[in-house]
């Protein structure tokens, strides 16, 4: 079978282009992230402002949130046994895992300010991580009036359904505009 040398170091790749030879429009453009984001990874006192834009669940095996930074904030990137790590800048992108003490799903498009405070045993292999979250007296008014509507949602079906003689399910809310 023939080998691949597509990564040979002795295989040579196209001729650099000189920044001589590229369009004068171009002189002005900046970098973009486009690469995998890095990690951010919870330790005592660790702390991440930002705003939440995603959750990727694509893998079920690995949920995590994306967050665009609004301040510098160090991460990690590679695997736990090969980290780097890397300073994310603010209007840049980081992840980070679906944790049970963080419900950062509720706060999809909010800004968040997040610390860990510290764990808790909870009979598991790993104890669980705890944090606080503050978001802004603007914010924290529209998240308590969505919340408000998704619960009456609710209970209009739980009430439908009672109506009906269906099974109630009183705690299942409607989902959230960015579950849809």
């Amino acid at each position: 079978m023939p080998k691949n040398n597509r990564h040979d170091a002795k295989t040579e790749g196209p001729a650099e282009i000189s920044h001589h030879d590229l369009p004068p429009e171009l002189a002005g453009f900046v970098e973009e992230q486009i690469s995998f984001p890095p990690y951010w990874s919870p330790d005592m006192g660790k702390v991440f402002y930002g705003m939440v834009v995603n959750l990727d669940d694509t893998d079920p095996t690995f949920v995590r949130y994306v967050v665009e930074a609004f301040m510098p904030t160090p991460c990690e990137r590679g695997d736990k046994h090969n980290k780097e790590e890397v300073l994310v800048q603010k209007g840049e992108f980081f992840t980070l895992s679906a944790y049970a003490g963080l419900p950062l799903d509720r706060y999809i498009g909010f800004a968040v300010f997040v610390q860990v405070k510290g764990q808790r045993d909870v009979g598991q292999p790993q104890p669980m991580w705890e944090f606080t979250l503050k978001i802004s007296p603007e914010d924290r008014k529209v998240f308590v009036e969505e919340r408000k509507q998704r619960i009456a949602a609710a209970m209009q079906r739980y009430r439908e359904n009672r109506k009906l003689g269906l099974t109630p399910k009183a705690a299942a809310l409607p989902p959230a505009p960015f579950e849809q």
